[in-house]
């Protein structure tokens, strides 16, 4: 018999963002893994250039005390799509990094970060 309920928590990472450069944006807050089954992250780029999202996590939840997790944890959005990014890799917190290789004149991003727990 089931002894536990699965609940989902949703994160914003970036709020309708508007990017007209190329460096490189953090999210506002990291999704917190410590008690995940699973995980991904949801990118709504509606800017008119290809965005690159790049996987980043750490022990704390602070955009500053990240690292980026490689060239494997990484993917790019076409412009004016939505996309997910599904991964296995674990750290306490994860979030996404993004930039632009040419930059924006209109439009936004949006990404979405989702974890499924067991809850008792």
């Amino acid at each position: 018999m089931k002894d536990f309920t699965l609940k989902k928590r949703e994160y914003i990472l970036f709020s309708n963002q508007n990017v007209r450069d190329t460096k490189y944006y953090y999210p506002v807050t990291l999704v917190d893994l410590s008690q995940a089954i699973s995980w991904g992250f949801e990118v709504e780029n509606y800017c008119n250039q290809i965005v690159t999202c790049e996987l980043i996590g750490g022990s704390i939840n602070a955009s500053s005390g990240v690292g980026t997790l490689g060239t494997n944890a990484s993917a790019t959005v076409a412009a004016g799509a939505v996309a997910p990014i599904a991964t296995n890799i674990w750290l306490p917190f994860l979030g996404v990094r993004i930039s632009y290789a040419i930059s924006p004149t209109s439009g936004y991003i949006k990404i979405t970060g989702w974890v499924q727990e067991k809850v008792q």
